[in-house]
């Protein structure tokens, strides 16, 4: 099927149209290559989710189990003003017929694979990347060997330098926050000093030896030392404390340092200034001990203040009243900074997008537990609502950013946050403090740790500092569990 537009040629859908219904007939090299390879790495695996998620008739029909019965389903539903279906020369049918009735090897080296035999190889829904229930188009990105990058950024079977601790995640004095209200800036500079003055950091053994002896057995930290933690270059380290009754021992986790060798690397120097120029910021050097230049943007898919639907009558139509919120956000929708700001966005996601999929698939990888409880709330969002994300429905850029100690209470209990660092700086360590953490990142690495439950703050820094926070929100669950009330038993 093709779309006859004013802007593409006959020949141009012509030529579209071939390419997406076999396009393994393309030449690997030039730009021929860029289209073989966006089609199956990004549109296919999404078209195979949908086909074995839905089994209907029409995908067979759609995608050349029968060719003419193909070409007459589409000219008998896509036929009108601003479509014509162009003819497919004899050959590329002859090829689509010749591979119905005999399959071509595995490898699509010897002959030429269709749509259909692709897609009927490629694996389940439930094997795939979930960020498929995002739609939106990605731009073809570059990995290290010169090569497009995919919709599904694959996940190396690297090691994991596992640290057990005897840190309970729910111990009354981890649970309960710990500076006085409103006193977080004279407790922060306090804690900065002791974070400052940590050992400094000789390798993950030693540092594994010292998150052996730091914690008591009620899983209480001794004392106020810290222990430097940096991520390794092919290694991933993961910590973990223990949640429950000191008998159960249930692992929780504490943070999760994604190895630098593993990160698009090729996006590492462009990211700051291509950042500032999407969001229209100034270029600035700075020491955040000496000046305040933090300033941020959310860019949120939310539920929060939506009207409720408790109370009314489901036969009324529901702008005839006003129970309580605004009339306007009955459900999720996206935050002002996006609505404002549209083409700032979109070029922020061109920008992203690939550490975005990095760290979406790094999370479902490694952290499954928390990857479901955060799927769980954005299941069913409405209509062509689109998360960059998935399932993290929110991200936050900061630029210049030494915030002062804090949780973010408004992220869903037990799940995670990520934390991608860009820039060109020196300091900006970031500080765990119940578990007595001091998370020694640069520009290009990635952390993850429960953001709700831990109490974090960075130290001072020099130069460009920028990150990127993917969070939860819990505001999702009033959606997750009756559409705010809206639904009808």
């Amino acid at each position: 099927m093709g779309y006859k537009t004013r802007k593409a040629s006959s020949s141009t859908i012509r030529s579209m149209a071939a390419a997406l219904r076999c396009p393994t007939l393309l030449s690997v090299e030039g730009n021929s290559g860029v289209l073989r390879q966006a089609i199956l790495e990004r549109l296919y695996p999404v078209l195979a989710a949908m086909m074995h998620q839905y089994p209907l008739p029409v995908f067979g029909k759609t995608f050349g189990a029968d060719v003419d019965a193909s070409d007459a389903f589409f000219k008998s539903h896509f036929v009108f003003n601003d479509v014509v279906l162009p003819d497919r020369d004899d050959a590329l049918k002859d090829a689509l017929r010749q591979e119905v009735f005999a399959p071509v090897d595995h490898t699509f080296v010897k002959k030429p694979a269709s749509a259909l035999v692709i897609l009927q190889r490629l694996p389940h829904a439930d094997e795939l990347h979930p960020g498929a229930h995002s739609s939106r188009p990605l731009t073809p990105e570059l990995r290290r060997d010169g090569q497009p990058g995919g919709l599904f950024v694959p996940i190396a079977r690297r090691p994991t330098q596992m640290i057990e601790t005897n840190f309970a995640l729910d111990h009354p004095a981890s649970q309960k926050v710990p500076f006085p209200r409103g006193d977080a800036g004279s407790w922060t500079r306090e804690e900065r000093l002791r974070a400052t003055a940590a050992p400094e950091w000789v390798g993950v053994e030693d540092a594994a030896r010292q998150l052996a002896d730091a914690f008591d057995q009620p899983g209480q930290r001794r004392g106020n030392s810290y222990v430097i933690i940096q991520p390794l270059q092919e290694k991933d380290i993961c910590i973990m404390g223990r949640k429950g009754p000191s008998h159960a021992k249930m692992q929780s986790l504490v943070c999760y340092l994604v190895a630098r060798g593993s990160a698009p690397c090729d996006l590492k120097g462009a990211l700051w200034p291509r950042t500032m120029r999407a969001l229209q910021e100034k270029d600035l050097r700075t020491d955040s001990s000496k000046n305040n230049l933090y300033t941020f943007r959310s860019f949120s898919y939310w539920n929060r203040y939506s009207q409720r639907g408790f109370g009314t009558d489901y036969m009324q139509q529901p702008n005839s009243f006003l129970v309580g919120g605004n009339i306007h956000t009955r459900t999720p929708r996206p935050s002002m900074a996006i609505v404002e700001n549209a083409e700032g966005y979109e070029s922020l996601l061109d920008i992203w997008q690939p550490w975005f999929n990095h760290a979406t698939e790094t999370v479902r990888c490694r952290l499954r537990q928390e990857y479901r409880l955060l799927e769980d709330l954005v299941q069913q969002p409405t209509l062509n609502t689109q998360l960059p994300c998935y399932p993290f429905p929110s991200f936050v850029v900061n630029i210049h950013c030494c915030v002062t100690a804090h949780r973010d209470d408004q992220d869903p209990d037990g799940g995670v946050c990520v934390l991608l660092v860009f820039g060109n700086f020196k300091g900006g360590q970031l500080v765990l403090y119940e578990p007595g953490l001091v998370l020694k990142v640069e520009a290009g690495d990635m952390v993850i740790f429960p953001s709700m439950s831990l109490t974090h703050f960075t130290l001072h820094f020099q130069g460009r500092r920028g990150t990127i926070v993917m969070h939860g929100d819990r505001s999702w669950e009033g959606w997750q569990q009756d559409y705010n009330g809206w639904a009808v038993e």
